[in-house]
């Protein structure tokens, strides 16, 4: 049985097409067994399928190819890659993958809730939400980070960074608005408010902090901070742009209290006063609307520390 398991995984048959095998084969060398022994043809059946399963669990478990040893480049692109966003239909998914969608509406707020299961079994969860009264659309959270990083890349027509597809949480995000536009009849075409609640990222507040400290304007700095990149991928893919962006609330925290490691790769005093758990509230229009001098400025240059990781969540 182990050798046979081991021709399988050579021919290179993984999930479930590998389990079907097995199990045939199983099936196969008990019904012959028996036939030669004399005994009835379904004799041990079950078993022999259950020690199918067991030994595919094993051997695929081993034969499995190690993780990738270096981080993939950054999903971010400021281009829009025309009809990526309207071509995103939700009923029809990339192939491999699998999402599972709740709606669920409380007064003027719908939420659209995603679990979704990549290629090779892994999960992620996700929820987005749009206030149909004031066009206010939240990120209200993601978990992507047990689903392998070289698989939070989709496959899309067209692509959003060529030659390598749309970063996944580009992809559901721009899915989920679909789906609210399906379901509460609201439109993304237009000027609109995406908020981002209670900011804990440690790059993003030591990015902050880095910039305050270098007399940017907060609402100005906060713009060239990782959780607002984060989040333009959908609004320029949407066919928007950012306007300007305003910090809300939040306490001042000792730097080291967010992470003992990041105040100095971003050139930040451990013992420094930062703002922590704020909200970020960005202010969307069309792409094509008037550009008018906001006093705000544009994004500014800031200090990334080695080894960044440019998958992490706002």
């Amino acid at each position: 049985m182990a050798f046979g398991i081991g021709v399988i995984i050579g021919l290179g048959l993984e999930g479930l097409a590998a389990l079907g095998a097995t199990m045939a084969l199983s099936a196969v060398i008990g019904i012959v067994t028996n036939v030669a022994t004399g005994e009835r043809w379904d004799r041990g059946l079950l078993a022999n399928l259950f020690l199918a399963w067991l030994f595919h669990r094993i051997f695929a478990g081993r034969a499995r190819p190690p993780g990738e040893e270096t981080p993939p480049p950054g999903g971010r692109s400021g281009d829009l890659a025309p009809n990526l966003y309207s071509g995103i239909d939700p009923a029809r998914p990339p192939t491999g993958w699998r999402f599972v969608d709740t709606v669920t509406r409380r007064g003027n707020n719908v939420t659209v809730e995603t679990e979704v299961v990549a290629p090779d079994g892994s999960t992620g969860t996700m929820g987005r939400s749009v206030n149909t009264s004031n066009r206010t659309f939240s990120m209200d959270y993601a978990f992507l980070d047990r689903i392998p990083k070289p698989l939070r890349m989709v496959a899309t027509e067209p692509e959003m960074l060529p030659g390598r597809g749309t970063p996944l949480e580009a992809y559901m995000t721009m899915r989920q608005m679909r789906i609210l536009e399906q379901q509460a009849g609201v439109s993304f075409s237009g000027p609109r408010t995406v908020h981002m609640s209670t900011i804990i990222n440690a790059r993003t507040v030591m990015e902050l902090a880095a910039l305050e400290a270098g007399r940017t304007p907060r609402n100005q700095a906060i713009l060239s901070t990782h959780s607002v990149q984060y989040a333009r991928n959908s609004i320029i893919q949407s066919g928007g742009r950012i306007s300007h962006a305003e910090v809300v609330g939040g306490r001042m925290v000792r730097a080291s209290e967010v992470h003992n490691g990041e105040p100095a790769r971003y050139g930040v005093d451990p013992n420094a006063e930062v703002l922590y758990g704020f909200d970020i509230d960005i202010h969307v229009v069309p792409a094509d609307a008037p550009v008018t001098p906001s006093g705000q400025g544009g994004p500014v240059p800031v200090p990334v520390g080695p080894g960044s990781d440019q998958g992490d969540e706002p």
